[in-house]
C-alpha cells in the first residue's frame, strides 16, 4: 500500500493538461508557470539600418509597440533587425519598399494609420490569419494557438522554448524582438493551416486587403454637426421629463426610475401589477424589458417606462456619447473590429455605429447629425434582404430564387402562402408577419420565439413555420443539413470557408443545444452575407481609385456602406457603388442595393 502513497505532482505535465483545460486561474494558483518554464533560447542579434535591411529583404517582419517599429527579415537565420522610432502623427517615411513581396505582423492596421507607406504591401496579419481559421482567442496568439492549432488544424506547432531572442546589450528591446520572434514562427504555421483549409481567397483576396481600408476609414472618420446633438439633447431632456412627471403623478410620489428595488415597489407593490413576477437576485420582482414588454395591456405606465429608458439611452449613450467623441477636426473616428464577431461581421467601437438604432424615429433623428463636409454629399447604399437572398441562394430553393429574379416582393409571397391570400391583396398587417416569421427562420427563432414576437399562440407560430417550409422546401434541407454537418463536423461554414466551431449542438443541456443549433443554421448566413460585403468594400473603393474620383467609404454598418463624395462627382460615385455591390460575386440569386444620396445620413437611408 506505500506505494500508492501520492509522491506530488509534475508540474510541467500539469501545467500543459491545465492549460490545454483552460485552467487558468489554477495555474496561477499553484504557480505552475514558474514551474514549467522552458529554458530560454539565447540569440545573439545586432542592430542594422532600415535601409540596409530593405536592400535584401524580399520578407519582412513587423512588431509595432506604440512608439518603435521593430523589422527583420529572419531573427533567427539572419540574427539581425531594424527599428524605426515613429510618432503618433501619420509617418510619410521616404524609404524604398520595391523589393519586398510581403509584410508578416500582428494587428498590422495600427502600423498602417501610423506609417501609410506600408500598405502597399501584400500582407499576412497573424490576428487575422487566427481568426478566419476560427481561433478567436487572438489576444494572445502565441499561447492559445499552440492549442488550438495543434487540435483544430492538426499541424505541428513550434515548440515555445524556441521562440524567444534575448539581448546581452540592449535590454530594454528583448520584449519587442521575443514578440518578433513568435511572429516569425507562427507565419508558417497560419499560413499552412489557411493553405490546408483551402481558404486562400478569403485570406488574400478580402480579409488581407480589407486591413488597410480599415485604417483609411477610420483615419477619415465622420463628421458631426454639434448643433443637431444640441438640439435632440435638448428635446430628449424635455420630453424625459415630460414622462417622469407623468409616472410620478401616477405613483404620488418621486422616486428614482432608475432603481429597479424602487421600480418593482411602485409597479408590483404600490400598483398591484401581476405580470409574470420573476424575482432577481436582490430578491425584488424583475423589471427587465423583457418583463415589462409582456406586461404593457396591464397599465399605461409600463409603456412610459419603457419610452423613459428608450430616451434615456438615446440621451447617454449615443447624444451625449457621440458628442464627446468628436474630434478637433469636427469628425469621429471609431474603431473598426475586424476579428470579433464569430460571424465575419465587422464591429465598431469608440463609437459603437452598430448600435444607433433604425427603425424608431428617435434613433433616425439622431443620424441627422452624420453629415458630409463642405462641397460633399454623403451616399448611402444599402443591400435589399441580403440575408434571405443568401439563404436562398445557399439552399438553392427555386421558389425563393424565382421570387428575387422575378423582382417580387419576398414577404409579400410569404404572406400569401400563410394566409392563403391567394390573388387577394395582402394586408400590411399580414407582410408584416410574413417578414417576421421570414427572418426568423433565418435566425433559427423557435415557434415559442416567433410566437412571443408575433403575440400568437404557439400552436400558430408553428403553423406559419409549416407553412414557410411548404412554400420554400429547399430551405428546411439547407438547415438540416446545415445542423447534420454541425453534428458531424463540429463547425459549420460560410460560402468562402470562413469558418465557426460549434461543440454546442452536442450539448446535454437542452438551452445550450438549441442555441447551438440556432447558430449552426445562422453563421453560414450571415457569414456568406459578410464575405460579401467586405468584398463589396474592396471592389468599390478600389474602382473609386481606379477612376480617379473624390470619393471614400467612411462607414461600414450592418448592410449598409457609406460613401463621402465631392458633390460634382456624386452620381458617378453612387453608380460606381451600386455596381461594385451588386456584381461582387457570380450568384444565383440577383444581390440589389438601394441608394441614395443627401446631406446627412438620415435623408441619405
Amino acid at each position: 500500500i506505500d506505494d500508492l502513497a501520492f509522491a506530488g505532482f509534475s508540474g510541467e505535465r500539469a501545467y500543459q493538461a491545465f492549460r490545454d483545460l483552460q485552467f487558468d486561474s489554477l495555474i496561477e494558483r499553484l504557480g505552475l508557470e514558474k514551474k514549467a518554464s522552458a529554458p530560454k533560447l539565447e540569440l545573439e542579434v545586432e542592430e542594422v539600418s532600415a535601409e540596409e535591411l530593405l536592400k535584401t529583404a524580399k520578407l519582412l517582419f513587423a512588431h509595432w509597440d506604440g512608439e518603435t517599429l521593430f523589422l527583420s527579415s529572419s531573427l533567427a537565420n539572419e540574427r539581425s533587425f531594424a527599428r524605426l522610432t515613429l510618432s503618433r502623427a501619420r509617418e510619410h517615411l521616404e524609404i524604398d519598399l520595391g523589393g519586398l513581396e510581403l509584410l508578416v505582423g500582428d494587428n498590422l492596421k495600427e502600423l498602417f494609420k501610423i506609417a501609410p507607406v506600408f500598405k502597399t504591401l501584400k500582407r499576412f496579419d497573424l490576428r487575422v490569419a487566427a481568426y478566419i481559421l476560427g481561433l478567436y482567442r487572438s489576444e494572445d496568439l502565441a499561447t492559445e494557438l499552440e492549442r488550438d492549432l495543434r487540435d483544430v488544424a492538426e499541424l505541428e506547432f513550434p515548440s515555445q522554448s524556441a521562440q524567444r531572442v534575448y539581448l546581452s546589450s540592449d535590454q530594454s528591446s528583448e520584449a519587442a524582438l521575443a514578440e518578433l520572434m513568435s511572429i516569425e514562427t507562427l507565419y508558417p504555421v497560419l499560413q499552412a493551416a489557411i493553405e490546408a483549409r483551402g481558404i486562400e481567397v478569403l485570406a488574400e483576396e478580402v480579409e488581407m486587403p480589407l486591413i488597410s481600408l480599415l485604417a483609411e476609414m477610420e483615419e477619415r472618420g465622420i463628421a458631426l454637426d454639434r448643433a443637431v446633438l444640441d438640439e435632440l439633447e435638448e428635446t430628449f431632456l424635455k420630453r424625459i421629463a415630460e414622462v417622469e412627471k407623468s409616472i410620478y403623478a401616477r405613483a404620488g410620489y418621486e422616486f428614482n426610475l432608475n432603481s429597479t428595488q424602487q421600480l418593482s415597489k411602485f409597479l408590483f407593490e404600490d400598483l398591484g401589477l401581476k405580470g409574470k413576477k420573476k424575482k432577481n437576485a436582490s430578491g425584488f420582482y424583475s423589471t427587465a424589458a423583457s418583463v415589462l414588454e409582456e406586461m404593457i395591456d396591464e397599465d399605461p405606465v409600463i409603456e412610459e417606462i419603457l419610452d423613459y429608458r428608450q430616451m434615456s439611452k438615446l440621451q447617454s449613450t449615443f447624444i451625449q456619447g457621440l458628442r464627446d467623441a468628436i474630434k478637433a477636426d469636427g469628425r469621429v473616428h471609431t474603431h473598426f473590429h475586424q476579428c470579433l464577431t464569430s460571424t465575419g461581421r465587422l464591429s465598431s467601437s469608440d463609437p459603437n455605429l452598430q448600435n444607433i438604432p433604425i427603425r424608431s424615429e428617435m434613433g433616425r433623428e439622431i443620424r441627422r447629425a452624420f453629415v458630409a463636409k463642405e462641397n460633399y454629399v454623403l451616399i448611402d447604399a444599402d443591400y435589399s434582404q441580403i440575408e434571405l437572398r443568401v439563404l436562398a441562394g445557399l439552399a438553392e430553393d427555386r421558389a425563393m430564387i424565382t421570387a428575387f429574379r422575378d423582382h417580387r416582393d419576398i414577404h409579400e409571397e410569404t404572406a400569401r402562402a400563410l394566409f392563403s391570400a391567394g390573388d387577394e391583396e395582402v394586408t400590411g398587417l399580414q407582410r408584416a408577419h410574413a417578414k417576421t416569421v421570414n427572418f426568423s427562420v433565418v435566425y433559427g427563432v423557435s415557434a415559442y420565439g416567433l410566437a412571443k414576437n408575433l403575440q400568437v399562440s404557439v400552436a400558430a407560430a408553428q403553423r406559419y413555420i409549416d407553412h414557410f417550409y411548404q412554400q420554400y422546401p429547399g430551405i428546411l434541407d439547407f438547415m438540416n443539413g446545415s445542423l447534420e454537418s454541425a453534428r458531424e463536423h463540429g463547425y459549420v461554414e460560410s460560402m468562402m470557408g470562413r469558418r465557426r466551431y460549434v461543440p454546442e449542438v452536442q450539448a446535454s443541456a437542452y438551452m445550450q443545444r438549441k442555441a447551438g443549433e440556432r447558430q449552426a443554421i445562422n453563421m453560414p448566413i450571415q457569414g456568406s452575407a459578410a464575405d460579401l460585403m467586405k468584398l463589396a468594400m474592396l471592389r468599390a473603393q478600389n474602382a473609386f481609385d481606379e477612376a480617379g474620383i473624390d470619393a471614400a467609404i467612411i462607414s461600414q454598418v450592418h448592410d449598409e456602406i457609406l460613401v463621402e463624395a465631392h458633390h460634382e462627382i456624386a452620381e458617378e460615385a453612387a453608380e460606381i457603388l451600386k455596381r461594385s455591390m451588386e456584381n461582387v460575386i457570380q450568384f444565383n440569386v440577383p444581390l440589389e442595393v438601394d441608394i441614395q444620396s443627401a446631406l446627412n445620413w438620415a435623408e441619405a437611408h
